[in-house]
């Protein structure tokens, strides 16, 4: 799709990125399942598989010069490479650190503006486009005529940590990776190396998902005067970082508890620089 965008932002958002060959789906072992022990569901050879698809995948996944179109790239690292290829006259209008509050009509109804919680307003504007996350302000106005800034939803259970291992440029890093998967007893955990932009050092990253021990139900969640609120991006926004021995020995033992096989993914979180959790 980027190709069709813009063939220079493809070819940026590769030399951020990491190719991918490979995907691998493991559970923990029926007979003796340890650590390093797992049954194998699931091998996908990812260059295999997309050119002998053949037809339009073949044809648009597959470049001239044999590249196959499947690639990880770190969050950060991708919004980096959008922002630095917009136009100079949309990113001189960008404005970051910005929540919505509310969206008013304009004077002789020219339009909508939007009003932050800072009090700045902005517009007017033809169309608004809410790509703010599951808890959306402007999804929320649409439903509702107000915004309450994150206080709808229920609360699911399902919790996410991040494990984060910066790259090392003095290393040897490899050219390529692959990402393999995990099914344990009560959770599901994922590992893998994404590209951190265009000559750095790519990261290697491990998640684990699972059910909130104190979850009895799609209620919304008791709000806890001691924490402070999480945001949707947090794992991204960094701002809920969690001290580091402690964010790792919990991830450690959860995974273990899980009986999630941990050979690959124990040394990520041993070596973590953050940890994260939604």
């Amino acid at each position: 799709a980027l190709g069709k965008i813009d063939k220079d932002l493809q070819r940026a958002v590769m030399d951020a990125g990491m190719p991918q060959v490979g995907i691998r789906s493991r559970t923990k072992a029926w007979d003796n399942p340890s650590s390093s022990n797992f049954d194998t569901l699931l091998e996908l050879d990812l260059l295999k598989l997309v050119r002998n698809a053949g037809g339009e995948t073949t044809a648009e996944l597959v470049q001239e010069d044999g590249t196959t179109l499947w690639y990880s790239i770190m969050r950060g690292a991708l919004q980096e490479v959008l922002l630095e290829k917009l136009p100079t006259q949309i990113g001189n209008n960008l404005h970051f650190g910005k929540k919505l509050a509310d969206i008013v009509e304009a004077d002789n109804n020219e339009g909508v503006l939007c009003k932050f919680t800072d009090d700045t307003m902005c517009g007017p504007f033809d169309l608004v486009i809410g790509c703010d996350g599951v808890k959306s302000a402007v999804k929320e106005y649409m439903g509702s005529g107000k915004i309450k800034n994150g206080e709808i939803g229920l609360y699911s259970g399902i919790r996410i940590k991040f494990a984060v291992t910066d790259g090392d440029s003095k290393q040897d890093n490899p050219a390529k990776a692959t990402l393999t998967q995990y099914f344990g007893d009560g959770g599901y955990a994922l590992d893998g190396t994404y590209g951190n932009g265009k000559d750095n050092a790519p990261t290697k990253c491990g998640f684990l998902v699972y059910l909130d021990p104190g979850y009895i139900g799609p209620f919304k969640k008791k709000k806890n005067s001691a924490a402070k609120a999480i945001n949707e991006n947090v794992d991204w926004a960094q701002d809920n970082r969690q001290r580091l021995e402690e964010g790792r020995a919990n991830m450690l033992t959860q995974i273990q508890t899980a009986n999630i096989p941990d050979f690959t993914l124990a040394p990520i979180v041993s070596n973590a620089d953050r940890f994260f959790e939604l």
